[in-house]
Order: structure tokens, then C-alpha cells, then sequence
């Protein structure tokens, strides 16, 4: 049989487990957490989602598949941002094979 002692110190052992584990838990979930946003003000080495932004809208304004002169346009409007910044770009012409599907597939050349 346990004395009363040995209950509260097991008890004590118990709830110290438990809070070490939700603040190993908790720090462990912050952690994770991505960073947040940073304004188009932040210095120009610093990746800025609100500069990125202007990039996604000019190149989302109209679907661009490939082979069309919109797919060109986004081609042309991406090589020339890199330009701008310094980016040597290179670019890659592969044929892509979609699949085959009773639904969709073909063959093509994709411009990365």
C-alpha cells in the first residue's frame, strides 16, 4: 500500500509530465508556424509576399496554357522581370507527355 506521500509525489511527477509535454507541444506548433508576410517596403534580399503579389496578378490576368500566345506573353513577361533583377534564366523545351486518359492526355512542347 502507498502512503499518502508517495500518492502526492507521483502525483506531482504526473502533472509535471503533463505540463512539459503541452509546452513542448505548444512550442513545437509555434515553431511550425510560417513567418509572416513580409510589406513591399522589406529590403530587397528579403523575400516580400506583397512584391510577389504584383507578379502573380500580372501573369494571372487570363488562363496562359502552353503553346498559346497568352502562355508567351506570361514567358516573355517572367524572362524580362529576371532580366530586370539580374537572373541569367535560362529556358528549357521539353516535350511533356500528359498521360493517356479516356479523359484527357496529349504530347506537346512546354517552355519552363
Amino acid at each position: 500500500m502507498h502512503t499518502p506521500h508517495e500518492r502526492d509525489g507521483n502525483a506531482g511527477l504526473a502533472w509535471g509530465l503533463l505540463i512539459a509535454v503541452l509546452v513542448f507541444t505548444t512550442f513545437i506548433a509555434y515553431m511550425r508556424l510560417p513567418p509572416a508576410a513580409l510589406p513591399d517596403t522589406a529590403p530587397p534580399e528579403a523575400y516580400s509576399a506583397a512584391r510577389a503579389f504584383v507578379h502573380v496578378e500580372a501573369t494571372s490576368q487570363v488562363p496562359h496554357p502552353a503553346g498559346t500566345a497568352e502562355n508567351r506573353a506570361v514567358r516573355d513577361y517572367l524572362l524580362e522581370t529576371l532580366a530586370e533583377m539580374g537572373v541569367d534564366a535560362n529556358m528549357h523545351r521539353p516535350v511533356h507527355d500528359w498521360g493517356r486518359s479516356r479523359n484527357y492526355g496529349g504530347v506537346g512542347i512546354v517552355e519552363n
